[in-house]
């Protein structure tokens, strides 16, 4: 059983002159909790891919779980009899973690209910809430005992004075700065706790505003509520606080919503929506008690409990979309192969029209590899034998000018080859051992030298990154989840490394080289997180951001600009695809949302110097279309290509520019760019903007 009700709005969202987004609709759904009076407090999303709730009252006092589709199973035991389950976050081992007010005690419940109880050493401290920290840890607030706990996996505790006496510390959540943020409600002030247990409090302007629950924002600021201010507050890492009016009674819960916005519950029977520039917008609930906790589900919708209604409340079907800038370069080359393994390179004007191509192949037990423009607007074809590689030199018009042939060696495999500023190039080969050979090419590829390393007992060699002063970086990784960057020369000679990790849940991914001699290395999470370090020019960390999860979407790619911003790109399981607009430290400064649509597929995402781009996009009947986007994204005009029976579309290559890196290493697979290019600073999936015709 279920009560509906749909709130009509219009979302007007000028991406430009041109373009507007067009009426859409909120739908507001209550499914009740089967047991009655049970007073539903916190939610978050598990990582079974359903909705837990705590249920905080003598009638609950239960664990609830309900599925995308409205179903809802609660769990008990003797260990949570009376305790009052408070606030509930998936934790970073797959349990949920929950706090037991009454009783003092931080719970845990496994997807499958089993309970587990853990005594909290500072008596009557009536922990409140709770979040997964960067840490790998649990952190927990202390509403009477005035502390913020700690609490590994193993149930270990550690607590926290909070520096205001009686502050009632109340919410808490991860920021990301990689520290811990929550609100103090009697203390008026919002507090921040660094991993090691340091805490700085900032006062909230309002005096008496009762600040109550907090989130991380899509912008990379903290977004909080203000109970009795009747308040959205928003406060930047550096603690500069910003306070917004519109909302009609006592604001509670908050998060980061699936749309960009933020959203919160009230006290007047009502959902709130916040946008990151301050724009409130309010929407009734059918049941008029309103909400109190609020979460983004798996399934790309709100979910919310209502406290007095006994209900889980679903918002859905909302949408927003932002502008955002993009810069870099295009050189305009399409490839696409055969079944017989032959390849075409298509030449293109500038505004995508064919102005000629060349073909090549087959070649009995030869396939057509990687095609990497050169500084000099030159190119190299890589073709892929049994343990062979052959490196065929093109000039600008992709003619064969002359071809290298190395291999087989028993035992070694070719891997990456990648271009230098300077003229020569770099080919990696691995061997079976584990180990790693170095090529030096010169400009016509014939080799100078190489360097083998390893093997080193659990590590692989990985991507090879070459940096803007002709040094470079090799990766490993190793099985237990640790990266290891190594320094090289530009002979490629070992000079130093720096390893980092193991962290619980998260894996090492690709390392971009930036034009300052600085880096970003990327870390992903099990729960599709993204953490973007900053590294110095001898790789020390120095920094981070981090994003998610956000419910049905996953990061596909980080690309940085020759301006010194960068780009994140998000996949959504619905189809649809984001990409993000990032500053010079990797805060977020405004993305588009574009998609899903039938029977297309997300390609390459390609940039000109003059900040304009290039989406390529692929349909099932094998057609390719080339679509000009102006700076902030929004489509000017399109080419469409084929299809061509037995050829399919490879992929586009981008030609010499920082956006490539330094070496500009792009070896593209079809439509999507390998990590090898990824490390040079791609992203691998593209931005859509909506097909321009019907295709049948």
């Amino acid at each position: 059983m279920k009560r509906s009700r749909q709130l009509a709005l219009i979302l007007v969202a000028v991406l430009s002159a041109c373009f507007t987004e067009s009426v859409s609709a909120v739908n507001i759904t209550e499914f009740p909790v089967p047991t009655t009076g049970a007073y539903p407090r916190g939610i978050t999303s598990g990582p079974d891919g359903n909705l837990w709730f705590t249920e905080a009252t003598n009638n609950g006092n239960k664990i609830g779980k309900i599925t995308t589709s409205g179903n809802i199973i609660e769990y008990t035991s003797e260990y949570i009899y009376g305790s009052g389950p408070w606030d509930i976050t998936s934790g970073p081992d797959g349990n949920l973690w929950f706090t037991e007010r009454t009783v003092n005690k931080i719970g845990k419940i496994t997807t499958s209910g089993n309970i587990t109880v853990y005594n909290v050493p500072t008596a009557g401290s009536e922990p409140s809430g709770i979040t997964t920290g960067p840490d790998g840890n649990l952190w927990f607030t202390e509403y009477s005992g005035n502390k913020i706990g700690k609490i590994t996996t193993s149930g270990t505790i550690t607590e926290y004075t909070v520096p205001t006496a009686n502050s009632v510390p109340y919410v808490i959540t991860t920021g990301p700065d990689g520290n811990l943020w929550f609100t103090e409600y009697n203390g008026n002030n919002i507090g921040k706790i660094t991993t090691s247990g340091n805490i700085t409090e900032y006062n909230v302007p309002t005096a008496n505003s009762a600040p109550w629950g907090i989130t991380s924002g899509p912008d990379g600021n903290l977004w909080f509520t203000e109970y009795y201010g009747n308040k959205i507050g928003k406060i930047t890492i550096s603690g500069a606080i910003t306070e917004y009016t519109g909302v009609t009674l006592e604001p509670n819960g908050i998060t980061s919503g699936p749309d960009g916005n933020l959203w919160f519950t009230e006290g007047a029977g009502k959902i709130g929506k916040i946008t990151t520039s301050g724009n409130i917008t309010e929407y009734p609930v059918p049941t008029t008690n309103g909400g109190i906790d609020i979460t983004s589900g798996p399934d790309g919708r709100l979910w919310f409990t209502e406290w007095f209604g006994n209900n889980i409340g679903q918002v859905s079907n909302f949408r927003s979309v932002w502008a955002n800038n993009f810069s870099g370069f295009y050189t305009r080359k399409v490839s696409w192969t055969a079944k017989s393994n032959q390849i075409s390179i298509w030449s293109l004007d500038s505004a995508d029209n064919l102005t000629g191509n060349v073909t090549y192949g087959p070649y009995s037990g030869w396939v057509p590899g990687s095609y990497t423009r050169n500084p000099g607007g030159t190119a190299r074809l890589c073709w892929n034998g049994a343990g062979e590689i052959s490196i065929w030199r093109l000039d600008s018009a992709d003619n064969l000018t002359g071809y290298n042939i190395y291999g087989p060696f028993s035992g070694w495999v070719p891997g990456s080859y990648t271009p230098k500023a300077d003229g020569t190039a770099r080919l990696l080969w691995t061997n079976i051992s584990g180990a790693v050979s170095i090529w030096r090419l010169d400009s016509a590829d014939n080799i100078t030298g190489y360097n083998i390393y390893g093997p080193y007992q659990g590590w692989t060699p990985g991507s090879y990154v070459a940096k803007a002063d002709g040094t470079a970086r090799l990766l490993w990784t190793n099985s237990s989840g640790q990266v290891s960057i190594w320094r090289l020369d530009s002979a490629d000679n070992f000079t130093g490394y720096n390893i980092y990790g193991p962290y619980l849940g998260w894996t090492p991914g690709s390392y971009v080289a930036n034009p300052d001699g600085t880096a970003r290395l990327l870390w992903n999470s099990s729960s599709d997180q993204i953490s973007i370090w900053r590294l110095d020019s001898a790789d020390n960390f120095t920094g981070y951001n981090m994003y998610g999860p956000f419910s049905g979407w996953s990061v596909q790619g980080y690309a940085r600009n020759p301006d010194g911003t960068a780009r994140v790109l998000w996949t959504n399981t619905s189809g649809a695809i984001s990409i993000w607009s990032m500053d010079s430290v990797d805060n977020l400064a405004g993305y588009n949302i574009y998609g899903p649509y039938q029977g297309w597929t997300a390609g390459s995402y390609i940039v000109d110097p003059d900040g304009t781009a290039r989406v390529l996009w692929t349909n099932t009947s094998g057609a390719i279309s080339i679509w000009s986007m102006d700076t902030l994204n929004n489509l000017t005009g399109y080419n469409i290509y084929g299809p061509y029976q037995g050829w399919t579309a490879t992929g586009a290559e981008e030609g010499t520019g920082v956006h490539c890196g330094a070496t500009k290493s792009c070896d593209l697979r079809p439509f999507k760019i390998d990590d090898e290019a990824k490390s040079e600073g791609h992203a691998g999936h593209l931005v859509l903007a909506g097909p321009p015709r019907t295709w049948s």
